[in-house]
């Protein structure tokens, strides 16, 4: 096999193939596909029968933990060698089918277990998965900034992961609803546990050959010494207190995420006892998702036009909005709410597209305060954040269905839920998304400070210093 990293900098411009982008895109999504957890919290309250109290305290201790270890795996990436396979790409070769196995194991009931043992189970089988995640999700962050040193390429494939990441997350979402759920002899919808972890299975295979793709057909292109170079941890920290563009991205990005996840967990319970029509909830990612393939092909160039800030700040702006009308509206026709749930997809198409090319922006004005290279470091940094994001969402799905009066299963039998709590499931599904899109368009416009000008003249300086450097 072609040895896949490269140890000088290509000279003039750099061509990467469409294939290569693809690949890249693609490892985003095999960790996505391993690591399916759409009906995680379903299926620990309405499989297991967890208390809501006892789910929340599980999300909130392993995504803690799994977030805190994120900077010192993302240490001792940056502290390695590379090897024969490069770096950061081989992650992408050991770890899928481990945290695919992983997967299906945390979704697997064993019969005759007491509910201490389930919960015990849970607890175990969620941090094997969440630290295999850390270990492939981390070094192939990084590997964004050693593919390729330019803006645009950047932005391309963060455009790339972003449609990787639909292959990942639309199959679990669109197929999913469509085949786990059942009803119950007095027609009450519940989550098939059998039909689920047959889903999980095959999403995993898939998932595992995805991320074999990304490794055998993406190069690291960094030069060796800008890789290898000795890491100030001390002076890592100071640059990275002091990069408000890393601080505001990293708090945006934990905003994005969070809102993401619970949006993703809420609307399961939405559809199943407000809407009472489980199978519709397979057209919600394909409403959140239109925008993405509608502004995709134009992406680019409105970026060249226009900037990252600035197209993001106008989509978030845009869900603010929908999330808010239908806070308001309070719709009882699931094809109303997903009608505008379109529109509130905007904001999370535009943002996770530009995401990770504004993270790399973000490391470029770190190098210019640190003078290092700090891709894995910043990136676990980053993905940290996100980790909050997620524990956030979690955890507050499960505060918010306690405070409207959830019940969850008992001795795995099925339970309906009052109109009253569905009501409740309605308001908390519009409101929080409202308030943190809303948040993230503040935060954008008012903290943000790398607008398409600032971008512009930052590549250049960084590029002026590497030449510098390089001729010294």
């Amino acid at each position: 096999m072609e040895d896949q990293i490269q140890t000088k900098e290509p000279r003039g411009e750099i061509k990467l193939s469409f294939k290569e982008k693809l690949a890249y895109g693609m490892g985003d999504g095999s960790y996505q596909l391993t690591f399916s957890t759409n009906y995680l919290n379903m299926y620990l309250t309405d499989v297991l029968g967890l208390a809501l109290a006892q789910v929340t305290r599980l999300m909130l201790l392993i995504r803690i933990w799994d977030g805190i270890n994120d900077p010192i795996w993302g240490w001792i990436v940056d502290n390695s060698k590379p090897g024969k396979h490069g770096k950061f790409r081989k992650y992408l070769l050991y770890a899928p089918l481990p945290m695919a196995l992983t997967t299906v194991l945390m979704f697997t009931r064993v019969p005759g277990l007491t509910q201490g043992q389930y919960l015990f189970w849970a607890y175990a089988t969620y941090l094997i998965c969440e630290a295999l995640v850390t270990v492939v999700s981390v070094p192939y962050g990084s590997l964004i900034g050693v593919i390729s040193p330019n803006a645009a390429d950047r932005t391309s494939l963060s455009m790339f992961r972003n449609i990787g990441a639909g292959m990942g997350l639309m199959p679990p979402a669109v197929i999913l609803p469509m085949l786990v759920f059942s009803k119950s002899a007095e027609g009450v919808n519940y989550l098939d546990e059998r039909k689920h972890l047959a889903a999980i299975a095959a999403l995993g295979a898939i998932g595992v050959l995805m991320g074999l793709f990304c490794f055998l057909n993406t190069k690291e292109r960094l030069p060796s010494a800008q890789v290898q170079q000795k890491l100030d941890i001390k002076k890592t920290a100071r640059a990275l207190v002091r990069n408000r563009p890393f601080i505001v991205i990293s708090a945006c990005s934990m905003l994005l995420i969070g809102t993401q996840i619970y949006m993703t967990t809420i609307n399961g319970y939405l559809f199943k006892d407000y809407f009472q029509d489980p199978g519709k909830l397979s057209l919600y990612p394909i409403a959140q998702y239109a925008s993405t393939v509608l502004i995709i092909p134009f992406f680019t160039k409105l970026v060249a036009r226009f900037g990252k800030r600035e197209i993001v700040s106008a989509g978030v702006l845009v869900s603010a909005l929908a999330c808010g009308a239908l806070l308001l509206i309070r719709t009882a026709d699931p094809m109303v709410y997903l009608a505008l749930s379109f529109f509130g997809g905007v904001g999370l198409s535009v943002f996770t597209t530009a995401s990770w090319a504004m993270v790399a922006d973000a490391i470029d004005f770190q190098e210019l305060l640190s003078g290092q290279r700090e891709d894995g470091i910043a990136y676990s940094v980053c993905s940290f954040a996100r980790k909050l994001g997620h524990t956030a969402a979690g955890a507050g799905t499960n505060v918010l269905l306690a405070a409207i009066g959830y019940v969850v299963s008992e001795a795995n039998v099925v339970v309906a839920q009052t109109p009253q709590v569905a009501s409740g499931m309605y308001t908390i599904a519009t409101l929080v998304p409202t308030v943190t899109f809303t948040a993230l368009f503040l935060l954008f416009v008012f903290l943000y400070p790398l607008g398409k000008d600032k971008v512009a003249e930052l590549q250049e300086t960084i590029r002026v210093r590497r030449e510098v450097a390089e001729v010294v």
